[in-house]
């Protein structure tokens, strides 16, 4: 399945590995771009609509690792 906006997924492995695709998508382009992330925003949209947008920051990074930390 393809990363973007309009993915339904109805599992949680699917998500996974949906989220460490776009992580790797993310961080590549950071890299390309020779920039660095310092906030990470995750937005979960339920099948009701219901959304949740969570955020964290720290240290600037475009390192795949550092972003599966946050």
């Amino acid at each position: 399945m393809s990363p973007d906006s309009s993915s339904t997924l109805s599992s949680e492995p699917e998500a996974y590995a949906t989220l460490r695709a776009l992580v790797e998508r993310v961080t590549w382009r950071l890299r390309q771009r020779g920039a660095r992330a310092h906030t990470i925003t995750l937005k979960l949209r339920y099948a009701d609509f219901t959304t949740i947008t969570r955020g964290r920051s720290g240290a600037p990074t475009h390192a795949e690792s550092d972003v599966w930390a946050v």
